[in-house]
């Protein structure tokens, strides 16, 4: 990855467990977000509640002020 010029990055909430996740176990995951949290959800699997449950988490992570970034830009955005 760093021949590549990238650098590598890691999850710290497991956002829908595959996709196994309920709506609500997905916003209980995501109150557990801290600054430069990375929370991993799945969107190939249309027939579980990720979807559902990422239009409740965005907006509620949004109202306790947490900003989202492009991983390019992850390293500014936490200093």
């Amino acid at each position: 990855i760093r021949e590549l010029d990238e650098k590598p990055v890691n999850f710290n909430i497991l956002g829908d467990a595959g996709a196994k996740y309920t709506k609500a176990q997905m916003v209980k995951s995501a109150k557990g977000a801290k600054n430069g949290s990375i929370i991993l959800y799945h969107m190939n699997h249309p027939e579980s509640e990720t979807a559902e449950g990422i239009m409740e988490v965005v907006p509620m992570l949004r109202e306790k002020g947490f900003e989202f970034v492009l991983l390019k830009d992850y390293d500014e955005a936490l200093k």
